[in-house]
Order: C-alpha cells, then sequence, then structure tokens
C-alpha cells in the first residue's frame, strides 16, 4: 500500500527503511532492521524504542503490548503479527516515520 503526502512542492511517501531493500548499503540490499528492547519489545526500528513512543503505539493501536514481546512471542510471530500490520497499515499517520523516514523531493520540478 503506497500513500504520497503532497504539500506544496514537497512530496512525502513513508515507506519503512527497516524492510528489505529500503536502505543503503549491502546489509538492507538483503536483510531488513529490528529493534529489540531491553525488556524484550520488538520494532521495525530505533525510532519506535523511546517509551513515549511505545506508549503512543499501545494507546493507538489498542493491541495488547505482549503481541510483540519475545517473552510471549516467537520473533517470526511478532513480525507476522498485529503490532508490525498495524505500523505497516498506519506509516503515513505516524509521527516516527513522518519524521525519520519520509521521502522529501524539496527541488521536485513543477
Amino acid at each position: 500500500m503506497k500513500h504520497l503526502i503532497e504539500l506544496d512542492n514537497i512530496t512525502i511517501e513513508p515507506k519503512c527503511k527497516a524492510t528489505i531493500g529500503n536502505g543503503k548499503g549491502i546489509f538492507h540490499k538483503t536483510m531488513g532492521n529490528l529493534y529489540i528492547t531491553s525488556k524484550g519489545y520488538v520494532l521495525p526500528c530505533c525510532w519506535f524504542g523511546i517509551t513515549r513512543r511505545m506508549t503512543g503505539l499501545w494507546n493507538e493501536s489498542g493491541i495488547d503490548k505482549k503481541y510483540h514481546n519475545i517473552h510471549h512471542y516467537s520473533v517470526e510471530e511478532i513480525i507476522k503479527g498485529p503490532i508490525f500490520e498495524w505500523i505497516e497499515n498506519n506509516m503515513t499517520g505516524l509521527e516516527v516515520c513522518q519524521t525519520n523516514c519520509a521521502k522529501e523531493e524539496r527541488d521536485k520540478p513543477l
């Protein structure tokens, strides 16, 4: 699902840099990222690992936080589970995704 947000001469195309092929370097061409907090929460990137962002994720999604914790589920189950699906479906409205991973094209021809 691809969403574009256009504001004046700025195009924002949210795409998760944590997925395969979305970053620079050989690592990102062959593998995606994961961030696991010290308490076992699995997230697509370190930007989500801040307490206020995790709390916001739980509050906004309404999904129980145990669904992305390695003390309750395997990493594979978490990646295929409801939290990762919710993040992917809501990237255009998530401040963390917009701030850190949106594509800006300020010099785009008119």
